[in-house]
């Protein structure tokens, strides 16, 4: 079954609370953390992914934190996932890294079609939703 990674997870629950307290100032990762009950090791790395991603933007100081870069209707949840999970698939045949790329049972494969069909219809949704439907 799709699943989306604890690492996903903190991204998603990060930007909304960024964008659900940003109307007022920046947000901290140890705010993040306590309010959500997260591991602050594992947001702070998920954190630093989506500022080299461009998604949000960091600050540092006694007011520092986090805010988003964007508005909120043009963050998708497929930017967030693909800021912080590289090459996501329902199957290791539709992975684009190149070592993924060769399957012993390509010749003869019954399923990669309807496979891609969903795998499209996924990616579609998640970049249609944004953060502020959210």
């Amino acid at each position: 079954m799709l699943k989306l990674s604890k690492k996903v997870e903190y991204a998603i629950i990060a930007i909304k609370s960024i964008y659900d307290q940003s109307c007022t100032e920046s947000v901290s990762a140890k705010v993040i953390s306590d309010e959500k009950e997260l591991s602050f090791e594992l947001l702070a790395k998920v954190l630093q992914k989506l500022v080299k991603a461009g998604i949000i933007v960091s600050s540092q100081g006694i007011k520092g934190g986090y805010r988003l870069n964007h508005s909120p209707n043009s963050i998708t949840l497929l930017m967030i996932i693909d800021a912080v999970e590289k090459n996501i698939s329902l199957t290791n045949c539709l992975n684009k890294s190149p070592e993924n790329a060769v399957c012993s049972h390509q010749n003869n494969c019954c399923i990669k079609n309807p496979i891609t069909k969903i795998q499209t219809e996924i990616e579609s949704y998640f970049n249609k939703t944004t953060i502020d439907k959210l």
